[in-house]
């Protein structure tokens, strides 16, 4: 080529350094039409190249290159390298294809895909194949003009100079793919405006499973073409990551367009769109945008795409097909404002509101999403709140109602909607133990005075607020709290109401078992071992279905809950000692069994499910004038769960332990030949230690307090017959002691304590039967009912059977 631009940059470099006698004039090597050259190894001096009209030079296994100048000709590079003081390649039509290979250069552009004055010949627009290569420039790594396309595969192309550009796409198209890594110094990629346009235009760019960085600039920067009609489209896939130390994801300057496609993608940036700046963003599937958006963007977040921003956004047009949007965690009172329409078929919107401090939790700061537009929703959106401080009641009237100032605004639409076009997620939040709802104010029963929408009244304002409920009067069903106070008061959350009624429910379980362990020792202190038996053994099934009535009123959270239990007992005595004024009679016991709690709460249903196993020691003695003592202790490790009709399975984790000692003390009295009374009396006491729990909707309870002490006195009149022996039992007994429940949310201070009613006083009258079938063989049962004296206490049926052998 006459004039050939690479002998004047050589010259030019000579020149420079000529002085100090660093190069020597080395003349560049010319590949006429038709050439075909191979240069394999690293020997000599590397040349510089300018390659003619279908020409062809190939550098292979350590071939060394000063720069090389291409048009309409073939390079590939195998295992070499060019290192050149200016521009490593410059394409001016044809091909390069390197693979292995290193173009650096150490003041300007890696590779350029150039244009040609009067245009390059038909179907010769430059294209470059990259592949396990690296190319840098300090300008620039790569720059794609004339419509030129660059194909990346598992390549690092970077911008190395101060304020450097890792790609320049001008005119044409980039595809990065199999772990390519573009880097710049200032921007990763350049979508730059052309000063000629010679390939139509088009920019694009394709992102697979590669990265873009940039250090101080944006990751992607976006200018306007010079005739401004024609749009940048990038398209992101499959594990494509774009990021900026400087924050910047994407940069759209004055007056450009970009059409953003991601699918399967990672952003970490913001996209800023500049004056008169546009874009179209879809984030697909399995998309992460992790930045604000501000500018006339028209977004569409679809099913299991997110776009969560740190700061304030503002976009032209917003579209939820299932995806997420909103803020990470921060600071309150973000905005993100949508200027016109906002359509949604389902989805999410994250925000975060809190308590004003200042004002005693009476007034409160959220981030908003504000709406100009109208709101189309064919499905409700989801609102995810979390809270920033501890939870406060939001009815600063106190008049047990939603007013149109109380709580924080969450959504606010100058246009249509329609109340159910948003909803809390679970349909209620839970801040610490409370419960919040979201109220839909429409046209006419907004406050003006609370809008945050710019130039445009408010028609729809939807708020989070308390949760009030009542006994009856608010449309609840009757069924919590036989006390006196039935006044409004907020909702808990629905496992709440399980968690104050657990620690008494363990206790009647654990209660059950050592109380009906007492009853078969009748039978067992009464047996005469005479020194022919090694003992005896026992089985006994038992179960009771009750329900407990609090004592505690409606407003302090009393709970009435039905309780139920069934367990297996299996036990026998290991020592027996006869002697002429009385007896001793020790031994073991094992149980298994199962309970449920099913809590009467308006604040929401919920069902805790327990399993236990225990075991148990015993040991009793009979005197010789009939007097009896026996003493009883046992441990259950208890371990279950709390569900909520909303949460689903599994919102709290139950682990729990009950120890208990007893000790029970009668005397019978004949009453005629085959009767005999027997008073008895029982004293007891245990406690229940349940581990904190730490569960849904980041609500954690601890439990304190759970002592329990029972007394029973009573009588039973029983036939005194060996083979078929009935009886009648009726015991009155009273319990003392409950639980205190302190609740709040996850990091802060507890919100609130509850303490769970006392299991009170009651009666218990039984019927039952001991039968001897065989002369080792014995069947026992009874059945009896139980009911509350006073305000509160267990009602409900009770029974075992069982058969006892001694050996």
């Amino acid at each position: 080529m006459e004039g050939s631009r690479v002998r004047q940059r050589v010259a030019a470099a000579v020149m420079a350094a000529g002085s100090i006698g660093e190069y020597q004039l080395v003349e560049a090597r010319s590949l006429g039409r038709g050439d075909v050259l191979v240069v394999e190894g690293p020997h000599g001096v590397p040349d510089a190249w300018d390659l003619q009209q279908g020409a062809s030079l190939s550098l292979l296994n350590g071939a060394r290159a000063k720069f090389v100048e291409i048009y309409d000709g073939t390079l590939r590079m195998s295992s070499a390298r060019v290192d050149s003081s200016d521009q490593g390649i410059e394409l001016l039509s044809g091909a390069i294809d390197i693979a292995g290979s290193t173009v650096k250069a150490n003041d300007g552009i890696g590779i350029y895909l150039n244009h040609m004055a009067g245009g390059a010949p038909p179907n010769t627009l430059p294209t470059a194949r990259l592949s396990e290569s690296t190319v840098s420039g300090t300008s620039a790594g790569v720059v794609i003009d004339a419509g030129g396309s660059l194909d990346a595969f598992s390549s690092h192309v970077e911008g190395s100079g101060t304020g450097g550009t890792g790609l320049i796409l001008i005119t044409g198209t980039a595809r990065l793919m199999a772990g390519t890594e573009v880097h710049g110094d200032g921007d990763g990629v350049q979508l730059r405006a052309p000063g000629r346009t010679t390939g139509g235009g088009r920019r694009e760019l394709f992102v697979e499973a590669s990265k873009i960085n940039g250090v101080n600039g944006a990751a992607i920067s976006v200018e306007r073409t010079s005739n401004g009609t024609e749009e940048a489209r990038v398209v992101l896939r499959s594990g494509a990551e774009l990021t900026s130390k400087a924050g910047v994801a994407i940069r759209v300057g004055e007056a450009a367009h970009l059409d953003l496609d991601a699918e399967g993608s990672f952003i970490r940036g913001d996209v800023d769109l500049s004056k008169m700046a546009s874009a179209d963003i879809t984030l697909a599937r399995d998309t992460s945008l992790l930045g604000h958006i501000r500018g006339q963007a028209n977004v569409t977040v679809d099913h299991h795409a997110a776009w969560m921003a740190a700061t304030d956004s503002r976009v032209a047009t917003l579209r939820l097909a299932g995806g997420a949007a909103g803020f990470s965690d921060g600071r309150t009172g973000r905005r993100l404002e949508v200027d016109g329409a906002f359509v949604a078929a389902g989805g999410e919107v994250f925000l975060q509101a809190s308590p004003t401090a200042a004002t005693g939790g009476t007034s409160w700061t959220s981030d908003k999403l504000l709406i100009g537009g109208d709101v189309t929703a064919t499905s409700p959106v989801n609102l995810v709140v979390s809270l920033a401080d501890t939870p406060a009641h939001t009815d600063r009237n106190e008049n047990h109602l939603a007013d149109n100032n109380e709580g924080a605004s969450l959504v606010q639409v100058a246009g249509a909607s329609r109340p159910g076009a948003f909803r809390l997620k679970g349909g209620y939040l839970v801040a610490g133990p409370y419960q919040y709802e979201l109220k839909a104010f429409g046209p006419g029963e907004t406050d003006e005075s609370e809008s945050h929408l710019k130039d445009a009244k408010l028609n729809w304002d939807y708020r989070l607020v308390s949760r009030t409920v009542c006994e009856t009067s608010c449309g609840g069903e009757t069924g919590s709290g036989e006390g006196p106070e039935g006044k409004p008061r907020p909702a808990v959350a629905p496992q709440v109401a399980s968690y104050i009624s657990t620690p008494g429910a363990i206790f009647a379980y654990a209660e059950g078992m050592f109380t009906n362990l007492h009853q078969r020792l009748g039978e067992i202190r009464d047996q005469d071992f005479e020194g022919k038996t090694g003992g005896e053994l026992f089985a006994r099934f038992s179960g009771r279905n009750q329900r407990y009535s609090s004592g505690r009123a409606f407003s302090r959270y009393g709970y009435d809950y039905d309780h139920t239990m069934e367990a297996w007992q299996f036990g026998g005595s290991i020592v027996g000692l006869d002697g002429d004024n009385g007896s001793v009679r020790a031994g073991w016991a094992f149980d298994r069994g199962r309970s449920s709690i099913v809590p009467h709460a308006v604040d929401g249903e919920s069902v805790t499910r327990l399993r236990a196993n225990g075991t148990s020691a015993w040991i009793t003695w009979k005197g010789g004038n009939g007097l009896w003592a026996d003493w009883v202790v046992s441990r259950q490790r208890i371990r279950g769960a709390t569900d909520t009709l909303v949460g689903g399975k599994g919102v709290g984790r139950i682990r729990a332990t009950a120890t208990g000692f007893s000790a029970a003390f009668g005397w019978p009295v004949q009453v005629g030949a085959q009767w005999s009374a027997e008073p008895h009396v029982q004293l007891s006491t245990g406690s229940v230690r349940l581990k904190p729990i730490e569960g849904h909707d980041s609500l954690n309870v601890t439990f304190k307090g759970h002592r329990y002490v029972g007394k029973t006195a009573g009588v039973a009149i029983a036939r005194t017959d060996e083979l078929f022996a009935p009886f009648v039992r009726l015991d009155v007994s009273t319990t003392s002691g409950n639980a205190t429940v302190a609740a709040g949310a996850s990091g802060l201070a507890p919100a609130a304590r509850f303490s769970s009613g006392s299991n009170g006083s009651e009666y218990a009258v039984a019927v039952g039967v001991n039968a001897q079938l065989t002369p080792r063989l014995q069947a026992f049962g009874e059945g009896g009912y139980r009911h509350y004296l006073g305000a509160g206490g267990f009602q409900g049926w009770t029974g075992h059977v069982g058969l006892r052998m001694t050996l």
